[in-house]
C-alpha cells in the first residue's frame, strides 16, 4: 500500500492524514465519501462540519486514489479544506491548504535459473505494478516449473512485495527405436538425453550379412549424437554362394549356379554316348547328388570312355592274337596263326582273313578255325630235293590236287 504524510500551511487542528484518517485536535475523523466535495464528519462535541473542497496533484492521474493509498502512483497532492458553522458550505469560517506526499514503495523481483536455460523479467517494480517473467530453455532442454510450483514458462503477476523465483529446466530425452527386417538382430535402442552418444549395432544371423540401415548408412555398428527421436531399420540379406560344376570331358554337367546359404543344390553329371561317369573331383561317385550350400563349391565331373573286350579262341592247331580290352571306337587288329602243317580256315563270323582290323563298338568274341594243310611231295630236281605238288589226272588232264587223304588209324583223313 502507498503511504501518505502531510503538513499544513499554518498551525491548524488538522495535523496529519494517513491511510484515509484525518487527525484533528487529537480526535479521529474518518474519510467517508469522495465526490465533488469530500465530507468529513466529526465525532467530537463541537458539531462543527469540515469539508475538503479540493484535491489536486502534480502529475498524478488520480490524486484522490493516491490519498486513499490504493495506487502505485507517487507524487505530491494538495488538499484544500474549510471549516464553518451552519448549513451553508459557502459560509466557511476558515480555509486551509495541506500538502500530502504520496510515497509508493518499490519491490525487487529476483529470478534465477537452476541451469539448462535463462530467465528474464527480474528487476525493481513499484507496488501494485505488473511483472512479467519468462523462462527460456537452452537447446536440448525444456522448462519444468518455477520454484513456487507454477508451470507457465512465461507468467505475469502484480507486485506487492519482494519476490524470488527460480526456474527449473530438464534436459530433453529422446527415443532411439531400432527394427530388423529379419535375418539379424539389433541393439542399442532406448531412451537417451539430448546430446548423448548412442551406439547401435546390426548383427546378422548365420547365413546372412548386414546390408544397411534405413537411412543409407552401411556401417553395421555406428555411433551418433542424439538430438531428437530416431527410428532406424537394419536390413539384412542372405549370403549367396556359387556352385561351379564343370566336365573334364566325355559328358555334361548341370545344377551349378548361385545359391542362398542353407539352400539345397542338386548337381548331375550326364555322360556322352559311349562314356560313363566315374566320379566328382571330391571323390563322390554319385552322378546325381544333393547337398546343403554353406560356401562356394567347385566340382569337376570325370567321365571315362566305355571299354569292350575282344575275346579270341582257336579250335586248336593254331594261335590267335589281338584280343583284349579296347576303348569304344578303337581299332583292333586280330591275327590267326596256324601251326605247322596247318592252315587258317576262317573266323567264327565267317571272315577268312587270318589277320584283320575292325573298329571296336562292343564286346567281340571270335574263334579261329585251322585245318591240316595239303601234303607236298619232295622231288629231286637236278640233284636237289624240291617240294612239289601232288597231281592227279582228271578227265585226262593232270591237275594239282588241292586235297589229299591219308589213312590215320585206319581212317582216311583229308589232309591240307
Amino acid at each position: 500500500m502507498a503511504s501518505t504524510q502531510g503538513s499544513g500551511t499554518q498551525a491548524d487542528p488538522y495535523t496529519r492524514w494517513e491511510g484515509g484518517i484525518l487527525e484533528w485536535r487529537g480526535l479521529s475523523e474518518k474519510y467517508v465519501a469522495f465526490g465533488a466535495y469530500i465530507n468529513m464528519y466529526p465525532d467530537s462535541y463541537d458539531e462543527m462540519e469540515r469539508y475538503i473542497v479540493g484535491v489536486s496533484g502534480g502529475g498524478l492521474s488520480n490524486p484522490s486514489l493516491a490519498l486513499r493509498g490504493t495506487t502505485s502512483q507517487s507524487g505530491t497532492v494538495s488538499v484544500t479544506a474549510e471549516e464553518y458553522f451552519g448549513p451553508d458550505p459557502g459560509e466557511y469560517h476558515d480555509r486551509w491548504t495541506f500538502y500530502f506526499t504520496v510515497l509508493s514503495p518499490s519491490y525487487t523481483v529476483s529470478v534465477y535459473s537452476a541451469g539448462g536455460g535463462t530467465v528474464s523479467g527480474g528487476g525493481t517494480y513499484t507496488e501494485g505494478s505488473t511483472a512479467t517473467i519468462t523462462a527460456t530453455p537452452s537447446t536440448g532442454y525444456h522448462f519444468t516449473n518455477w520454484s513456487d510450483g507454477d508451470t507457465n514458462a512465461s507468467r505475469s503477476f502484480q507486485v506487492w512485495g519482494n519476490v524470488s523465483l527460480t526456474a527449473y529446466f530438464a534436459i530433453n530425452t529422446y527415443t532411439v527405436t531400432l527394427y530388423s527386417n529379419g535375418g539379424g538382430s539389433v541393439s542399442g535402442g532406448g531412451t537417451y538425453n539430448y546430446g548423448a552418444t548412442a551406439t547401435i549395432t546390426g548383427t546378422p544371423d548365420t547365413g546372412f550379412y548386414f546390408s544397411n540401415w534405413s537411412d543409407g548408412n552401411t556401417s553395421a555398428s555406428r555411433s551418433f549424437t542424439v538430438t531428437g527421436n530416431v527410428t532406424l531399420v537394419a536390413y539384412f540379406n542372405r549370403i549367396t554362394y556359387t556352385v561351379a560344376v564343370s566336365s573334364a570331358g566325355g559328358g555334361t554337367v548341370s545344377g551349378g549356379g548361385t545359391y542362398n546359404y542353407g539352400s539345397i543344390a542338386t548337381i548331375t553329371a550326364t555322360p556322352s554316348a559311349h562314356y560313363h561317369f566315374t566320379n566328382w573331383s571330391d571323390g563322390n561317385t554319385s552322378a546325381s547328388r544333393s547337398f546343403t550350400v554353406t560356401g562356394n563349391v567347385s566340382l569337376t565331373a570325370y567321365f571315362a570312355i566305355d571299354t569292350h573286350t575282344v575275346t579270341l579262341t582257336s579250335n586248336g592247331n593254331g594261335s590267335v592274337s589281338g584280343g583284349g580290352t579296347y576303348n569304344y571306337g578303337a581299332s583292333c587288329t586280330i591275327t590267326a596263326t596256324p601251326d605247322t602243317n596247318y592252315k587258317f580256315v576262317q573266323w567264327s563270323d565267317g571272315n577268312t582273313n587270318a589277320s584283320r582290323t575292325f573298329t571296336v563298338t562292343g564286346d567281340v568274341s571270335l574263334s579261329a578255325t585251322f585245318a591240316l594243310a595239303v601234303a607236298k611231295t619232295n622231288v629231286k630236281v637236278n640233284g636237289v630235293w624240291t617240294q612239289g605238288s601232288v597231281y592227279v589226272k582228271v578227265n585226262g588232264s593232270w591237275v594239282e590236287s588241292k586235297k589229299i587223304y591219308v589213312k590215320v588209324n585206319g581212317d582216311w583223313v583229308e589232309g591240307s
